[in-house]
Parts: C-alpha cells; structure tokens; sequence
C-alpha cells in the first residue's frame, strides 16, 4: 500500500441513501473499487435496517447499522457510532451530515445545489428551506468536497463562498452500462420508443417531455423508468397525465442489465431537467449508442461533451422537434465521452482526495484497476 493510503487507517462509508437513485448508482459503483483500495479493516460501510446494499458488496467490509438519513436518531447517535469505532475519515455520499463534526476528517459528496439555485421546481418553501439548511451544514462540517462537475463546483464556490482548494471535482465512471452486454428488454413497448430514467421529482421536467411527446403523431411510444410512488415532492400532476396516456408506460427502478436493454432499444433518450448536477443517463445513453435530447443545460454539456440534441429547458415545442428528427435518422455509433473516466478511477482518485493531496495518484489508479480486473 503506498503511504498515501495509510493514513488515515480507516474509512466510514455512508451507504444509507444506496437505494435513492442517482445517489445509488454512485455509491454502490464506487464501493468494489474502494474495497479493491483498502485493506478489509479499513472500511467501515453505514447502513439502515431498510437500505443496504446487495450483501455481496459488503462481505469484506465492517457493517454497521445507523439511522435514517434526515432524523433526529442521526443527529444524535452517528457521530457517537463513528467516534466509537475509531474512524478517522467519514465520507458522506449525500448532504445528510451530522450537525457535529464526528471525526477528524469528513468528506461530503455534493453532487448539485438543487435547493439552492433551482426555485420552486425544488419543492415548496419548507422543503427548500430543509434542503438549504442540510446542505450549508455539510458543506460547513467538511475538510473536503466531492462535485462530480465543474458545474457544481463553480456553484459551490461562487453560491456557497467555498474555497475552491477544497472542491475535487471527481467525474463519474461509466462502465457499469459498458460491462453489460445489450439484450432484448423484457418490458419495451412493441412499437418505437422514447425512454426517460430517473426520478420523478418537478425538476426532472417530466410535465415538459409529456407535452413534446402529444405533439408526435407517429406511432410511438414512451417508457418512464424510475417510478417510486414512496417518493416525496412527486410531480403528481405530471405523473396523472402519464397514467391515462396508454402509450406511457410507467416502470420501477430496472436491474443494470434491463436497463441497459431499455436505453440500447430506444429511438431516442430523453433528459428533459429543468435543473441538474451532472448528466449520468445521458452520458450512459451516449456510450451505447443511443440517441440523446437534452435540456440546454450545463451539467448536462459537460457530462455528454455536446455529445447531444439540445433544446432550451422548459421548450415543448423544440423539444418535440428533435422527437421528429431522431425518428428518421439510424442510431448513432456508441462512444465513450472524454469527460467520464472508470468507476476505479473515480475510487482511486477519491482515495488520494481523502488520503493524499487531493490530486490523482497514478499508484492508486493502477491499484484500482487491478481490483476491477481481479
């Protein structure tokens, strides 16, 4: 091990949101990688009685059960759990921090200032009041920041008054749709299909795309992948409209594989956001070949390097011309945007931010990808 990771000795890994989406996608993708990093006494994984990862991830590492993320139990009993168990660093995938600072370093993965610049797309005044009030506490707790976007990390310093030497922007992999072999969906519609993946929350802009998507006369149809009625702050109004549409179909969070077979089959991605952090599924729709229209946005520019069909956030009309276009033309060639790198690099770089400099380390990227090919 080099003496870049020995110190701190050990890790605290949060995985109380791994089941939440995006945040999921994340935390679940860098946590083999991690462990690939560090010896099994190194790290300590976080989880609830409710969500946890697939226990196969976790059979070398120290498992703890914590409270829910936003709760009081939190608040009170995390720090006291980290303190105990001699963590040195603990990072955060998620703005749900501890007021008090629990050990001697916390690493916060901020992935977007949602209820900062975003308005009432957001959610009402309380939940972006909660959501302002998490977010300046963690980002005031942390010795260090995580962004997985220039975007974002602009934002940081230029919203939040951040000092920019403590922002890594650490983009994220994309290997986890190109380790899956493109099969035959079990759930596609039988006709031409636009697909959506993500959640259902008023900024995701999904009113927007029902909108384009009426405009289309042809014969196709639309598939909405991400549905969670548990959710809070869903576009209801939005998610009413695609229910009494029988060429929406509405489906649950799908399996890597399944979801990779819904984004290859598709005429056309679609990310109608009218506010993001980053660009994941379209950036994992561009690497398999897929056509991607997007809301002109700039996170979503930098994760597909313009690799995709504009149109200005909130624009139905335009955007239901770029449906028209993609349905004459043949699917593009998969590549891989310059932007993102492997889900090891990403860890490897996120051990040396903990551990090191804050700059990448060649040794640990190497190390890295030896534990993705072991």
């Amino acid at each position: 091990m080099s003496a870049s990771m020995a110190r701190p000795r050990r890790l605290a890994v949060d995985l109380r949101n791994c089941s939440a989406g995006g945040i999921g996608t994340y935390v679940t993708n860098m946590l083999p990688h991690l462990l690939a990093l560090l010896e099994p006494e190194q790290l300590i994984a976080l989880v609830t009685d409710t969500d946890r990862p697939d226990d196969r991830l976790l059979a070398s590492a120290d498992v703890h059960a914590a409270p829910r993320p936003f709760t009081l139990g939190e608040q009170l009993r995390v720090p006291t759990l980290l303190r105990k168990l001699g963590v040195d660093t603990a990072w955060f995938p998620h703005v749900s921090v501890p007021a008090r600072k629990p050990v001697p370093q916390v690493v916060v993965t901020v992935h977007d200032l949602l209820y900062v610049d975003a308005g009432p797309v957001a959610g009402g005044w309380a939940k972006r009041a909660f959501g302002r009030m998490y977010l300046r506490s963690a980002v005031r707790i942390a010795d260090r920041l995580v962004t997985p976007s220039r975007f974002s990390a602009d934002r940081l310093v230029r919203t939040l008054g951040v000092d920019a030497g403590h922002v890594v922007v650490i983009p994220h992999g994309i290997d986890h749709v190109l380790g899956n072999r493109p099969r035959e969906s079990s759930v596609r519609p039988d006709r031409p299909y636009f697909v959506y993946v993500g959640n259902f929350k008023r900024h995701k802009g999904i009113g927007v795309l029902l909108d384009a998507f009426g405009r289309l006369d042809a014969d196709v149809g639309l598939v909405l992948v991400g549905f969670r009625p548990d959710q809070r702050t869903l576009d209801s109004a939005a998610i009413a409209r695609a229910i009494g549409d029988r060429r929406v179909q509405l489906l649950p969070v799908q399996s890597q594989p399944e979801l990779v077979a819904l984004i290859s089959g598709a005429v056309a991605l679609v990310q109608p956001s009218l506010y993001e952090g980053f660009g994941l599924t379209a950036a994992e729709a561009i690497a398999l070949g897929t056509h991607v229209i997007a809301s002109d946005l700039p996170a979503i520019r930098e994760a597909t390097a313009s690799n995709a069909r504009f149109f200005p956030p909130g624009d139905a009309a335009r955007l239901a011309a770029h449906m028209r276009t993609v349905l004459s033309e043949p699917a593009p060639a998969p590549q891989r945007p310059p932007v993102l790198r492997t889900w090891a690099e990403a860890a490897a770089d996120f051990v040396q931010a903990c551990f090191g400099d804050g700059s990448p380390s060649p040794q640990a990227t190497a190390a890295a990808h030896r534990g993705l090919s072991a």
